[in-house]
């Protein structure tokens, strides 16, 4: 078996039926791969009928809820394929993702790459979905200038994880941004395929605050790992300023598939205030934590 595709989900029903239609229509036979859903206390009915499903290996994680880290590890102890891709339940393969991610692995011998994250509309363009697509995971660029990466479409080969160690347990966000930086600081290369290709639902505007706030807290423990806590954080408190009109064209550029007419591109910049605070706050929510834990 060439690869071990592992989902965690939480009240994800509608995205992971999607999902899952998706993989079962893949170019490649199914024989080459495994499909390992891990659900963290899903309340929506999706166990039930995640149970049913005879083509895939379901498993839970209860010790560790709201994690979808710990989600991953679990997937990644019972994973047989040699490959592990690791896929988020809102994130929709295209009809030849694993054909693709399977060619660029035998062409480049990458044991750590990347695929391509489009943004989903769902045929509705609110501005927090747009504000999503140009500021949230940006494979390419985090990539191939950072080289760091989401689990959105993240995938390993399995004796990396014996190497370099699995995620951390418990963590709630930016545990993946984390642990790739972990993987290219000690010398591995990250590697981007282009043509991998997902399709990630956007969020709408409260969904996107929402999640900020779980980066900002999820960048306090990254800093607190690097031990530049006082550095960044003092930089962050700079989000209390609006970004400037350079920065905003530059994220506008990343999806050119939009005309931005001034009101666009005012209330973008409203989303993108709001944005930069929400994360801010998690940054302060997480040092908060932190000092918490030493009282």
């Amino acid at each position: 078996m060439i690869a071990s595709i592992i989902i965690p989900v939480f009240n994800d029903f509608y995205a992971i039926q999607l999902t899952l239609d998706a993989l079962r229509k893949q170019t490649i036979d199914s024989h080459e791969f495994e499909i390992i859903v891990v659900d963290n206390g899903s309340k929506d009915g999706s166990v039930k009928w995640l149970q049913d499903q005879q083509d895939i290996v379901f498993i839970s994680e209860t010790s560790h809820l709201g994690s979808p880290y710990s989600c991953r590890n679990r997937g990644i102890e019972v994973a047989k394929g040699e490959l592990v891709i690791l896929l988020d339940s809102t994130c929709i393969p295209a009809l030849d993702w694993l054909e693709a991610g399977i060619n660029f692995y035998r062409e480049t011998s990458e044991l750590l790459f990347g695929g391509c994250v489009k943004f989903n509309f769902e045929d509705k363009t609110t501005i927090g979905k747009l504000y999503d697509s140009i500021t949230n995971v940006q494979m390419e660029h985090s990539i191939l200038h950072q080289q760091k990466a989401k689990t959105a479409n993240l995938w390993v080969h399995k004796t990396v994880f014996s190497e370099k160690g699995m995620f951390r347990e418990g963590v709630r966000s930016g545990e993946d941004v984390r642990w790739t930086k972990f993987c290219t600081d000690s010398g591995m290369h990250l590697g981007y395929s282009e043509h991998t290709k997902v399709y990630k639902f956007a969020r709408g505007t409260f969904e996107l605050l929402k999640k900020q706030i779980r980066v900002g807290k999820g960048q306090m423990r990254l800093w607190r790992s690097r031990s530049e806590v006082k550095k960044q954080f003092t930089q962050s408190l700079k989000k209390v300023l609006p970004i400037s009109p350079k920065t905003m064209r530059l994220l506008m550029a990343r999806n050119k598939d939009v005309e931005y007419t001034w009101h666009i591109v005012a209330r973008l910049y409203l989303v993108s205030y709001l944005s930069e605070l929400a994360t801010l706050f998690g940054n302060v929510l997480g040092l908060f934590q932190k000092q918490k834990a030493i009282s």
